[in-house]
């Protein structure tokens, strides 16, 4: 019993200490490319729509994953060609749990927006320069993250274009006869 005890007190504090690393990550960029990268510098990203100033990116060559669970879209926002935002689509309600469950151990309470069921629709986390949104419909049947740089997404109106994203992209299928390179979303 004792030995339990113990294993349990080391397991919370691997866990207090992985807390800030994966803080960080997000607090610094996304998927290894910093906030503000200029779309100039990355390979492989292929443009998938744009207005204005901003653009929409994917990296076909990439298939990211959150706990496992393959995410089948992952947009990247670029603002006057600088990684402003990133918009991930959500599949699984486990997989909702799970990072719902992650971002509330690590930034604590959500405001929450609710929707016209009563039920939490929006829920927001706020860390350094850094928003995230955990959204869902009524029905839970799109589930999306979208996480925020704020020095340059301030300069955007977030639900204008989170609407156009969202009726105007389409996301480019991976080519057929190539393999992406799995990444994980967020890691917990």
């Amino acid at each position: 019993m004792m030995g339990f005890k113990r294993l349990i007190v080391l397991v919370g504090v691997v866990i207090l200490l992985q807390s800030p690393l994966w803080a960080a990550h997000l607090t610094e960029g996304f998927s290894g490319i910093k906030w503000g990268t200029p779309i100039e510098t990355l390979s492989n990203f292929k443009e998938v729509g744009s207005r204005g100033e901003i653009s929409y990116y994917v990296n076909p060559d990439v298939l990211h994953t959150i706990g496992g669970f393959e995410v089948p879209q992952v947009i990247y926002g670029f603002y006057a060609k600088r990684l402003f935002a990133v918009y991930a689509q959500i599949d699984s309600l486990e997989v909702y749990a799970r990072i719902k469950n992650e971002l509330q151990s690590h930034y604590g309470i959500p405001k929450v927006v609710y929707g016209g069921t009563g039920q939490p629709e929006v829920n927001r986390w706020k860390s350094g320069q850094i928003k995230i949104k955990l959204k869902t419909d009524d029905s839970l049947r799109k589930i999306k993250v979208a996480i925020y740089y704020t020095p340059l997404s301030d300069k955007v109106n977030e639900a204008g274009e989170e609407k156009f994203r969202e009726s105007e992209i389409k996301f480019l299928p991976i080519e057929r006869d190539k393999e992406p390179l799995r990444l994980p979303l967020l890691e917990f």
